[in-house]
């Protein structure tokens, strides 16, 4: 048996994550610039084509070399052809055009009215960020009106920079926190832990633990240019849910879980979840299997032109099985995949997707023979793939041993956006680890809120606590929802101003900061976030003092 005193003190264990944003944002905010009105006016900007790259004669062509700065930009599109095919500048002629004969026919009384969107965004000076003092006006509306604004700050990135530091705008919030997204993941993983506790077979155990993690992937995703809240210092949740059992099932679980913000530089989000496994027998007896889960989540956004990828980076922790005969097993994640945000500047359909390889390994105690080890490739979509064949397609096995030369006890395949299956080297029947949504649907490569009403409960009591996400978002959200910019931004300043002010104390004083629920165990390189003794039942007791402190 191995105890969770000698997993804390292992500098090599990693636990499984779920996605933080894919920009984390810091506490400043754009200036904001009213647009000027300006006079109803077609755009006429050219966009590059064809008959430019000609010139004005053999001469002009030979001294004037066709060049596209947003294709430049890009890297990839050199052609003219390919331009005029798929580069949104290539249109802003023909839009401004448009816009142009619309204005005409306008009454000269609304000529001093902002000039059309989408002439504006193709035009070659972008507008200044909008006031957005109007209400109602729509997110998709106002993220146009920004959006050039940031492809033009980000050609100033070299690919491969650091986005920690990129500002999002309020029009590009996602209308929850990144503690309630992992909290979204952590309650779909919990059957899949649940189901591996009471499974007797070792290697099929090993395939509900990879069962877990494709569940909590498939349910965090952020969407291409927007992103979640970045929780504050000791934003903290708590929740409990469970899974009905039929008899002979295995599939039914009792959890709960603990979430808190417990460092902003960098972002780390710990999270605990433990529960009962729940299978009933024909006899009515229950199962005495249960399940603990812990560590922390923290990724880091990177710049790569058309995409942005958000490259998870594991942490101290792992899963915890203790089977019905009373043994205890141990697993760890030993990589993760990155999730990537694609064609973020408008370049072909945007969504999200994971690639990578996501590595789990049972933990064994040194001079045993070697553990299981699962391990699932998730090849990235082609760029030019038209029938998205190779779209969010993945393939793995379980092994014994090294995951490269290391015997296959079983093949794994499938799509994380339809159905995943494992099956035996020997044949047998296919085991869903993901399995198939009704009707054959696809699961979504993005998600723009979540779902309600959510997968878990949320003690009532909790709504309560001072850092509670519903308490310090919760004007923003409302403001999000309604469409309310102006308010929107104002929320977010105050949340910020808020962070500022109180790290400017602390600052002051002397003092760090200290989370409510998880200690920090010192390793040689990072911390292992281990949930204080009892704090778990605290989290879940109304009487209780509430655990975190006012902002």
């Amino acid at each position: 048996m191995i105890s969770l005193d000698a997993q804390v003190k292992e500098d090599k264990c990693c636990a499984p994550t779920c996605p933080p944003p894919a920009l984390v944002e810091t506490p400043t905010e754009p200036v904001e610039t009213p647009t000027e009105p300006v006079e109803s006016q077609p755009e006429t900007v050219p966009a590059p084509a064809a008959d430019e790259v000609a010139g004005e004669g053999a001469q002009g062509a030979a001294e004037e070399k066709w060049k596209c700065d947003f294709c430049d930009f890009m890297g990839s599109l050199d052609d003219v052809t390919l331009h005029e095919a798929i580069c949104p500048v290539a249109a802003r002629a023909q839009l401004a055009q448009l816009a142009g004969e619309h204005a005409a026919e306008t009454e000269k009384a609304q000529s001093a009215a902002a000039p059309s969107r989408l002439a504006s965004w193709f035009s070659s000076t972008p507008t200044p960020p909008p006031s957005m003092s109007s209400k109602g006006k729509s997110q998709q509306a106002v993220m146009g009106e920004e959006l050039w604004e940031i492809i033009k700050e980000l050609r100033t990135r070299k690919q491969g920079t650091d986005l920690s530091s990129f500002v999002a705008p309020a029009s590009m919030m996602l209308p929850f926190s990144t503690t309630e997204l992992l909290l979204l993941g952590v309650s779909h993983s919990a059957t899949g832990y649940a189901a591996a506790a009471c499974e007797k077979h070792g290697p099929t155990r090993m395939l509900h633990v990879l069962s877990a993690q494709l569940g909590a992937m498939a349910h965090t995703l952020s969407a291409p240019m927007m992103k979640p809240y970045n929780p504050v210092l000791g934003e903290i949740l708590a929740a409990r849910g469970g899974e009905p059992a039929e008899v002979g099932s295995s599939a039914g679980s009792m959890w709960r879980a603990v979430v808190e913000q417990v460092s902003h530089h960098p972002p780390l989000t710990a999270f605990h979840v433990e529960g009962q496994a729940v299978a009933l027998s024909a006899s009515g007896a229950v199962s005495s299997a249960s399940f603990r889960h812990y560590g922390a989540s923290g990724a880091v956004p990177i710049f790569l032109g058309n995409t942005v990828e958000v490259r998870m980076m594991p942490q101290p922790g792992g899963t915890f099985l203790t089977l019905e005969d009373g043994t205890e097993e141990q697993y760890r994640v030993k990589s993760l995949p990155s999730m990537c945000l694609r064609n973020i500047l408008g370049v072909g359909r945007s969504f999200c997707e994971w690639a990578g390889d996501l590595e789990v390994e049972r933990v064994t105690a040194p001079g045993m023979p070697p553990g299981l080890v699962g391990r699932i490739s998730f090849q990235p979509a082609k760029m030019f793939d038209l029938k998205e064949t190779s779209a969010h397609r993945l393939t793995g096995a379980v092994t014994l041993g090294d995951a490269k030369t290391g015997p296959v006890l079983y093949q794994i395949t499938g799509a994380w956006t339809g159905r995943v299956v494992a099956k035996a080297t020997h044949g047998g029947a296919e085991i869903d680890l993901l399995p198939a949504l009704p009707g054959g649907a696809e699961r979504p490569t993005g998600m723009a809120k979540l779902p309600e009403p959510p997968p878990y409960d949320l003690p009532t009591h909790s709504l309560r606590w001072a850092r509670h996400p519903h308490a310090v978002w919760t004007e923003l959200t409302t403001a999000l929802r309604d469409q309310n910019w102006s308010v929107a931004r104002t929320a977010k300043r105050a949340v910020e101003d808020g962070r500022r002010a109180e790290a400017a104390a602390m600052a002051q004083a002397g003092s760090t900061w200290s989370p409510a629920l998880f200690d920090g165990i010192p390793l040689p390189d990072r911390k292992a976030w281990v949930l204080r003794d009892g704090a778990l039942d605290r989290a879940f007791d109304p009487d209780a003092e509430q655990p975190c402190k006012s902002m």
